[in-house]
């Protein structure tokens, strides 16, 4: 008994109860919870045949939509599929190329919509200014007026002669202008009745060295002794030196003693040919027996 080990194994009968040291240290380092049973082969396999055909249906799906495989579902051919991307793809190109396009002009639309805000403040700037300067024109207007109530004209007087066709120079003096106001302010905003007409202002305003103020009017109406007339027209066959254009001659009468020939002559108007000339093209002057001459030139191109 002294040559066998302490620990040899038990019978075969008491092995179920017996316990090895070994076993027991073993034991009681070894964890408390249950073991996981190791997972069936067959499910493993399971598991490997679904991953598989995972990454399978996920290649297939790259490469259907980069139009490489084509879908059993699909009834566009993979060429067509292929052109119809190129073309969105051109079509995308364009329209991001509209896009920037847009925004450009929108970003110049917007440059110049504050310019014309700018520039419409600024006329708004001047058109406050120049209601502000009309307001006191008014008002000094007005000021005149109420200080000029005893100014008055002289009755006018017609020229002996014609200024013109239908024309006679006015001339009347301005009375009881008050000393501190500007006579020709006063002149040039004072009212006359000529003819029974108003006419709001003179046509000039002048000064003599006497100190009295003067105003001239060229009445226009009205005047029926500075109305001549022309004789009976002359076609002098074409107007030399001017093709598709004839020669037209007639003698000026009803001018009075005393008028300015020339001045009468180049403001009397003419019809001719159913044309209105307001003037002639030339006047001349052939002396007292064939008097003075209008001459014009119109237009004929089917003899000249």
């Amino acid at each position: 008994m002294s040559g066998q080990s302490v620990y040899s194994e038990p019978p075969p009968s008491y092995r179920s109860y017996y316990t090895s040291p070994y076993d027991a240290a073993a034991s009681e380092t070894a964890s408390l919870l249950p073991k996981s049973k190791p997972l069936p082969r067959r499910l493993n396999v399971g598991r490997c045949i679904l991953a598989a055909l995972g990454c399978l249906l996920f290649i297939i799906w790259i490469l259907q939509n980069v139009s490489l495989v084509p879908c059993l579902l699909d009834d566009i051919p993979a060429p067509e599929k292929r052109a119809l991307r190129r073309q969105w793809k051109v079509e995308r190109a364009a329209h991001e190329a509209f896009t920037r396009q847009w925004d450009s002009e929108r970003a110049l639309f917007e440059k110049e919509q504050l310019g014309w805000e700018q520039q419409r403040s600024e006329w708004r700037e001047e058109e406050r200014k120049w209601e502000e300067e009309r307001r006191n024109e008014e008002r000094h207007r007005r000021e005149v007026e109420r200080r000029r109530q005893g100014v008055y004209w002289t009755e006018p007087v017609g020229d002996q002669h014609c200024a013109g066709y239908a024309m006679r120079v006015y001339r009347a003096r301005l009375m009881d202008i008050p000393p501190d106001l500007n006579w020709l302010e006063v002149c040039s905003d004072m009212p006359v009745t000529i003819h029974g007409r108003s006419i709001d202002k003179p046509d000039d305003c002048k000064r003599d060295d006497h100190g009295w103020v003067w105003g001239n009017w060229f009445v226009s109406f009205d005047e029926p002794s500075c109305v001549p007339y022309w004789d009976n027209i002359h076609n002098k066959g074409c107007a030399p030196g001017h093709s598709g254009m004839k020669r037209i001659e007639a003698r000026l009468w009803g001018i009075q003693h005393g008028d300015n020939w020339e001045k009468m002559c180049a403001t009397t108007p003419a019809t001719i040919d159913g044309q209105l000339f307001d003037h002639p093209m030339t006047c001349d002057n052939r002396g007292s027996i064939s008097g003075m001459v209008g001459i014009w030139d119109v237009p004929d191109s089917r003899w000249c």
